[in-house]
């Protein structure tokens, strides 16, 4: 903000276009820089081989598939794939009592009638549809800013409305509007300021998920946001050094600021 003040003397766009602006790209940069968990991790840790499915035919043959379609082996009954079933099954069992039973199995309709082999016979393929959707989710922490990418882009000026629908995932992943706010407040005023949620871990619904989440969202999410600001805070003093708006330097001094000798800025530890 202390940036921004300085900008916002020496240019004619309004605070109203260009906060909001400044606002889209760090939550994009945030976005960018949140880690996703490697598909290889989730498989060793459900003691699951994934197996790429092949081309067959035509000038790609041999390669995986452009869908990225696989083969799931979940192995027996000692793995943990296996395991996360039969617990799912129980519904006084500590996995079902940690996700609210969100993810519970009805023991009455899973397999009636077809005896032992029909049992793990649709546990293997229950299993394989769980890891299939974790692999899907790996990035579940990352695309969590689409929401509020989405909820900034009426925000922003019109000739950028395009690009931050974009990074909200418009033309790919999206995900609920629930996840995530964008408000602007001091319109009319001299002092515009924006207020951004990522409301991952906020679901009342599922209280045991949601605070697990929360958790894990302010380890992963808190950082990347950190890391966004302080890159975009560090283009906008450059650009005010390369301007020659250096006259207000000390004031950024006077917010505790490190600034060079020359007004440019320092960069962050």
């Amino acid at each position: 903000m202390a940036a921004q003040r300085i900008i916002a003397q020496h240019i004619k766009t309004a605070p109203t276009e260009s906060l909001p602006r400044a606002v889209a790209f760090v939550v994009k940069d945030a976005k960018d820089r949140t880690p996703v968990t490697p598909v290889s991790r989730i498989d060793t840790e459900l003691q699951v081989k994934t197996t790429p499915i092949l081309v067959t035919r035509g000038s790609r043959t041999g390669l995986p598939r452009k869908d990225k379609q696989s083969t799931i082996e979940v192995g027996d009954r000692d793995t943990l794939a296996i395991k996360i079933q039969l617990a799912r099954l129980n519904p006084y069992s500590n996995y079902n009592i940690l996700t609210d039973r969100r993810y519970a199995l009805s023991r009455s309709s899973f397999s009636p009638g077809m005896g032992a082999g029909g049992f793990w016979s649709k546990l293997q393929i229950v299993a394989q549809r769980m890891v299939k959707r974790r692999h899907s989710s790996s990035g579940f922490f990352k695309i969590s800013w689409n929401a509020v990418l989405g909820a900034l882009a009426p925000l922003v000026p019109s000739q950028y409305r395009g690009a931050v629908e974009t990074w909200s995932g418009k033309e790919g992943r999206k995900v609920s509007a629930s996840l995530g706010s964008a408000q602007m407040s001091g319109k009319d005023t001299s002092r515009v300021s924006i207020k951004i949620d990522n409301l991952v871990g906020m679901d009342p619904k599922y209280p045991t998920i949601s605070e697990i989440r929360n958790m894990e969202a302010h380890r992963t999410l808190g950082p990347a946001l950190q890391r966004a600001i302080d890159a975009n805070f560090i283009k906008q003093m450059d650009l005010i050094a390369k301007k020659g708006w250096r006259d207000k330097a000390p004031q950024l001094r006077g917010l505790g600021v490190m600034v060079d000798g020359n007004g440019g800025s320092l960069p962050l530890p």
